[in-house]
């Protein structure tokens, strides 16, 4: 039986994360499926990882399960055990010199990014169109004051 590469336990990763949202939101495939405009055959592939999802369909399921995009993926430390010579030293990465300033700017803006997705997937589950815009009308106005 041959090892998997990091690819395929990065989207073996992402499979399971779908499928345990997609079971905590009580859905079946073929429900989820409907959302991404994709077979039910297709979505069942995802979850088990022998089709590849893609980032725009990953980016409408954290929406609508109101998760942020990175809490579908591995977390950074095992992305870089499985990638052999991954640079996971931050200087060598290139990133700022002083650390605690990128480490707030780095955490804000992924809370603004996780509220953000929390927001957007709220909204998508609005079924009524009027009410709907209603609340982008309001969210709004309230950004521009």
């Amino acid at each position: 039986m041959s090892e998997l590469s990091p690819k395929d336990t990065i989207y073996d990763h992402i499979g399971n994360r779908l499928r345990a949202l997609r079971e905590q939101n009580h859905l079946n495939q073929a429900d989820v499926a409907k959302l991404i405009g994709k077979s039910h055959q297709t979505y069942s592939n995802y979850e088990k990882a022998t089709n590849q999802i893609t980032l725009d369909h990953l980016y409408v399921l954290a929406q609508y399960y109101g998760v942020a995009i990175t809490d579908l993926l591995p977390e950074q430390k095992h992305i870089a055990i499985l990638i052999p010579n991954a640079r996971t030293d931050q200087k060598a990465a290139g990133m700022a010199e002083d650390q605690a300033a990128f480490t707030d700017a780095e955490t804000m803006a992924s809370d603004r990014l996780a509220d953000a997705t929390a927001i957007s997937g709220l909204i998508l589950k609005i079924r009524d169109d009027q009410v709907r815009k209603n609340l982008i009308t309001l969210t709004r106005s309230i950004a521009a004051a």
